[in-house]
């Protein structure tokens, strides 16, 4: 027999919603006057609110919300109506590998900061449809934790697109300078988060791929090597048109199609990172890795803002801890494995690693990269702020944000 539903009495849904707001004051450590004078309601209202002892108005708690970065339907749930388990989606997700156990890691990492209370769930994305748009879809709700190439976000902060390309940093310590300057914190996490996004790694320590490369069925030396050749490609115009420029034929499939395509011989080559080759099995049916160097990509970890702010501050605070965390974990993991991988890539599957000179390909990626912007497919002032900050110099919001904002 169902129980019945008993509906909370006004006594109990006002103790609950006095918890939830000193719950978050303290959270985020206001003094009750402090809090109250920016709600320009008394010390004393607001105390008789958070004892549960004075009449409700939503006008009241509405503004309160506000200040506290909530909804105000967050003030009313139920400890047993507060999510407990969140979907986490990205390519890491595709196959068994070194990605997938380092996401594993943070699943590990987030129950035991939350003392089991929130669960995470990896999900494959391919059950979403293209990647192409899973950024829009974390921040309309579909996805809850998106954990994937920062270029992903492009679709909603276009100055992103820009490291969809090999040679956008010098080095490592260049990407880390752009990714704390002054202009990402102000106009591309902002206008993320106005997209209903959240960063958790604000210290952009997960790193993926080691450096990029080009995996085909024949040797690919130099830049002109790749004219004719059908190269897959993420679902991203940037992609389309930057392959196309270096005469190639793009072919957009998904992430867990690419193998098959080349064992069919639907596509010749894939532009990828190194860490994927062996637990992909792509080698199998395209043996020839030409290294690109490049810096090392980095992962961003996102979630639906609403989501968040419906969690309670101590599994937030768990949350972000268990996301930096597990960063270094993630990066060590794809390294150490890959250590092993490359020489398990060439006596399984023959793979021929080419050590190639670089600079013809930079100079023909750089002027792919010219060619785009100047046709407005990539911000020219996002691409002046990234080589400002070369020698460590910080392009203010003022100088170089209006590519996000038009």
């Amino acid at each position: 027999m169902q129980e019945e539903y008993s509906a909370p009495s006004e006594d109990e849904i006002q103790r609950r919603v006095g918890m939830r707001l000193r719950e978050l004051r303290q959270a985020q450590q206001l003094r009750v006057a402090d809090l109250a004078r920016r709600a320009n309601i008394s010390q004393g209202q607001l105390s008789k609110i958070e004892t549960g002892k004075a009449t409700l108005s939503i006008r009241t708690l509405s503004y309160l919300c506000d200040i506290l970065d909530r909804p105000l339907s967050y003030l009313f749930q139920s400890d047993d109506e507060m999510p407990k388990t969140l979907g986490v989606v990205g390519t890491s997700n595709e196959v068994e590998g070194p990605e997938s156990r380092g996401v594993k890691a943070f699943v590990e990492e987030t129950a035991d900061r939350t003392g089991q209370r929130m669960s995470l769930l990896p999900l494959r994305p391919s059950q979403l449809g293209l990647a192409s748009e899973h950024a829009v879809q974390l921040g309309d709700g579909l996805i809850d934790i998106l954990i994937e190439d920062i270029m992903v976000f492009g679709s909603v902060a276009p100055g992103l697109l820009h490291l969809a390309l090999p040679y956008t940093f010098d080095d490592d310590a260049h990407q880390q300078r752009f990714l704390r300057s002054v202009h990402f914190e102000e106009a591309v996490k902002r206008r993320v988060e106005d997209r209903g996004i959240l960063f958790l790694n604000t210290q952009w320590n997960w790193i993926r791929g080691l450096e990029w490369v080009v995996c085909a069925k024949t040797p690919v030396r130099r830049p002109e090597d790749v004219t004719g050749m059908r190269v897959r490609v993420q679902e991203l115009e940037v992609l389309d048109q930057f392959w196309r420029l270096l005469g190639a034929e793009p072919v957009a499939l998904p992430w867990a199609e690419v193998a098959g395509a080349l064992r069919d011989g639907k596509v010749d080559a894939v532009s990828t990172y190194r860490s994927h080759l062996y637990p992909m099995g792509f080698c199998r049916h395209a043996p020839y890795v030409t290294r690109l160097g490049s810096t090392s990509p980095v992962v961003g970890v996102a979630m639906n803002k609403r989501k968040f702010q419906a969690l309670p501050p101590g599994v937030q605070s768990a949350l972000l801890a268990a996301s930096e965390a597990t960063g270094p974990i993630f990066s060590r993991i794809v390294e150490d494995e890959e250590r092993e991988n490359m020489p398990r890539n060439i006596e399984e599957h023959f793979a021929t690693y080419l050590q190639v000179a670089i600079g013809p390909w930079k100079r023909a990626i750089e002027d792919a990269r010219q060619e785009m912007i100047s046709k407005g497919l990539l911000p020219d002032d996002t691409w002046s702020c990234i080589r400002a900050s070369t020698a460590g110099q910080d392009c203010r919001k003022a100088a170089c944000a209006s590519d996000f904002h038009r």
